[in-house]
């Protein structure tokens, strides 16, 4: 599930702070905290009305951007739009294009000057996207995929797993996604795995973030073909050691490369298949090694 709105903002804090430790400490703002805080527990009009507090003394464009994602929840189009634009007036990245918070906004009128600006800077830093459409169909997927999950982190919070509300959103979930399984595989099929050098990196990521969180059968199916991206350097070596150890437990089997975890307060890393040997096979597809393993590593 993708991260909610504000904890963006404070994972860019304390970001700052471990990139800029020589520098003075960061602080966030008592009303950033309270902000946060609020908007965890599902308090959207109280979460923008301390954002808006911090904003004038912050003046951080992730500011601007959480508390446009938050009318965009509340279906403010207009404050919405109004936020977004300041926050990515020094924005070139194509992020905002996949963020599942912005569905509603994308359906409107001015949501294509957001696409066509952001399209254009990131263009302007990176150079021109060699297969543009399919670009922008693969953002599209990326974030109908990531839709509503804010609201359904909300729902569990405020009302409980069990509420008939909180299990209609679930339900709405599990339908977009099974459209966007039969999407993204009419992509592969017809074009092959997505290539970086042709779609861009966010693009791309897309298809490995639906595959890897839709059915079993499309990770069974397309693991080769991320494996041939990898082998032409089109895809990370990580995304197929984290697919090929997902199927594997799709299979009733034990992980290969140890990228796999369970739990989410406290996540502990899922049985690994010669876990003597891991490393020998990370290091054969030039990942690091794991070194939390309380048993020796063998060559």
């Amino acid at each position: 599930m993708k991260q909610c709105a504000w904890r963006f903002y404070i994972t860019l804090i304390f970001t700052q702070i471990s990139c800029l430790a020589f520098a003075q400490e960061f602080r966030p703002t008592r009303h950033a905290i309270v902000a946060d805080s609020t908007g965890r527990a599902g308090n959207v009009d109280e979460a923008i009305s301390e954002w808006k507090l911090d904003y004038p003394i912050s003046m951080r464009p992730d500011v601007a951007y959480t508390i446009a994602a938050l009318y965009a929840l509340k279906e403010e189009p207009d404050s919405a739009f109004w936020w977004l634009n300041l926050a990515l007036e020094k924005d070139s990245s194509t992020h905002v294009l996949i963020d599942g918070d912005f569905i509603f906004l994308s359906t409107d009128a001015k949501w294509s000057n957001i696409e066509t600006k952001q399209i254009a800077k990131s263009e302007a830093q990176q150079g021109k996207y060699p297969n543009l459409e399919l670009s922008k169909t693969l953002w599209r997927l990326q974030m109908k995929d990531q839709a509503y999950t804010t609201q359904w982190s909300q729902a569990r919070r405020k009302l409980g797993q069990d509420h008939p509300v909180t299990k209609a959103i679930q339900a709405l979930l599990t339908i977009m996604r099974a459209e966007n399984n039969e999407q993204v595989a009419k992509v592969i099929d017809n074009h092959g795995w997505p290539k970086i050098s042709e779609v861009g990196e966010a693009a791309a990521t897309s298809v490995f973030y639906i595959v890897q969180h839709g059915e079993a059968s499309l990770r069974k199916k397309y693991v080769s073909k991320l494996k041939q991206a990898c082998e032409s350097k089109e895809a990370p070596w990580l995304w197929y050691a984290t697919m090929y150890d997902r199927m594997l437990q799709d299979q009733g089997k034990k992980q290969c490369y140890g990228t796999q975890y369970s739990g989410h307060t406290n996540p502990t890393r899922d049985p690994i298949e010669a876990p003597e040997f891991v490393n020998k096979r990370r290091r054969e597809l030039g990942l690091a090694p794991i070194n939390d393993l309380d048993i020796p590593q063998k060559d």
